[in-house]
């Protein structure tokens, strides 16, 4: 994927969750956790990503499944490993409690230090000046930048406007974490079909039997289908949570 289009498809997933850029939001599901560690890859080359992330964060944090972001963070090296940390890190500055931590946990600080963005790396007067103006957090990680002094409230959508473009958002927010969320993110944002029971619940980290009554919790509620395949069960979404969403020609939002 070219830089731009990596840029912009960034911008367009942030957007379905509700972050304002000025793009129309990502056509279909996309996985939250996994967002968040394509946004610590893609720092260096799009400043702004740091600030609207961060914001998104301080306003739904509660949201992020701290669990999975986690074993994703623990496949990240290098600069990669250290921009999550510093982006989870300034969260923390701003939500007043470490909620990250688990995750933060997994990073690790670049060395030699130098500066995040690459506008900052073209030449050693610009380096300086990354380095003069870098906040302790940004020094912690190895990756020199200025503090965020203020977040861009104004620039996130409101929870409606994020709930009519992206139907696993209302789940998120009712469920907050509990199994049945986990369910449901895996079959949606995750892009699972026909899963088992077993792929859940080792996605999930939990019990069979946490798992099991889960399963029978949502298919009661009529947010999943099981069936029967042999000896197993296919286990899909339905309804909006398993269906991508077609953004109209020229919308932004």
């Amino acid at each position: 994927m070219s830089e731009p289009h990596a840029r912009s498809a960034l911008a367009a997933q942030w957007k379905y969750w509700g972050a304002g850029f000025n793009v129309p939001p990502w056509p279909g599901p996309v996985d939250l956790e996994q967002l968040l560690i394509d946004t610590a890859k893609g720092l260096a080359d799009n400043p702004r990503l740091l600030v609207m992330a961060v914001t998104w964060l301080a306003e739904y944090q509660a949201l992020v499944d701290v669990e999975h972001l986690t074993r994703l963070a623990t496949n990240l090296h290098g600069r990669d490993s250290a921009r999550l940390g510093l982006l989870l890190e300034t969260a923390h500055q701003f939500i007043g409690a470490d909620r990250f931590a688990p995750a933060i946990g997994h990073c690790r600080p670049w060395n030699p230090p130098e500066p995040l963005f690459d506008a900052y790396r073209t030449s050693p007067g610009m380096a300086r000046l990354a380095k003069q103006g870098a906040g302790p957090i940004s020094r912690r990680w190895g990756l020199w930048a200025q503090p965020i002094d203020k977040l861009k409230h104004g620039a996130m959508r409101p929870p409606a406007w994020i709930a009519r473009h992206n139907p696993s958002f209302t789940l998120r927010s009712l469920l907050k974490g509990d199994m049945r969320s986990k369910v449901l993110i895996a079959l949606a944002e995750r892009g699972l079909a026909d899963a088992t029971e077993t792929d859940l619940t080792r996605l999930a980290g939990c019990t069979r039997r946490a798992m099991h009554l889960a399963l029978a919790n949502l298919e009661s509620a009529g947010l999943i289908t099981r069936r029967r395949l042999g000896r197993r069960y296919a286990i899909r979404a339905v309804g909006a949570m398993g269906q991508p969403r077609t953004t109209r020609t020229g919308e932004r939002g």
